[in-house]
């Protein structure tokens, strides 16, 4: 690591390397250009005086719950910000079985999914993530 690229002043470590190939004859070359990209920037934690990471509601309705695969999921929530996300239906494995895109919109949402008739009974997580928004919740398809 490079000397001063680490301390509480900075708050993340921004490493640049330099790499020196050196041949044991003088008459090999080298042709290769190598390079490496800087580690990403890590905040230092003193300096964040708060984290609010889940700007869609706590309050979310997810009917019905649990549903049979002939149904169609509905999702109810409320979201502070208007954003293109990705909706996500994983196994308890953690296997995406189903990932589509939606549009989040200030205020209240709804989403209702026809995607479930493939699923076999079990318990599933679904999961919308966004630049600026996440939230997980569970879910079970009992036929």
């Amino acid at each position: 690591a490079n000397l001063n690229t680490w301390g509480p002043e900075l708050g993340y470590n921004d490493l640049m390397a330099t790499l020196e190939v050196k041949s044991s004859t003088t008459t090999e070359e080298c042709t290769t250009t190598l390079s490496f990209q800087p580690f990403p920037r890590i905040p230092h934690l003193e300096r964040i005086s708060s984290v609010n990471p889940y700007n869609i509601s706590d309050r979310v309705r997810l009917f019905p719950n649990p549903l049979s695969p002939s149904q169609n999921l509905t999702m109810e929530f409320s979201a502070e910000y208007s954003e293109f996300a990705k909706l996500q239906i994983i196994s308890i494995s953690g296997q995406v079985l189903v990932e589509e895109p939606v549009e989040i919109h200030p205020g209240p949402n709804r989403l209702i999914l026809d995607s479930t008739s493939d699923l076999s009974n079990g318990l599933y997580l679904i999961s919308i993530t966004g630049t600026r928004s996440y939230l997980i919740r569970k879910f079970s398809i009992q036929k």
